[in-house]
């Protein structure tokens, strides 16, 4: 039997670039209002049907941050 590691998602670093821009560095903070979360899981559901999350996968929402 294999232990799964257990890890603590909090802040992620994210760079955007746009062709003919600076690239713009991000943070992103994950959101922990589960009625939040289960709001942009319902957008993204009703925006794009056709992507399916398996029931046993781990979703993480972010906001993004100056």
């Amino acid at each position: 039997m294999t232990n799964i590691e257990q890890f603590s998602v909090s802040e992620a670093k994210l760079r955007t670039v746009l062709p003919g821009r600076r690239p713009k560095d991000r943070t992103l903070v994950v959101v922990t209002d589960q009625t939040e979360i289960e709001g942009v899981l319902q957008a993204r559901a009703k925006k794009y049907p056709q992507l399916k999350v398996p029931a046993n996968a781990t979703v993480h929402v972010f906001h993004v941050v100056g």
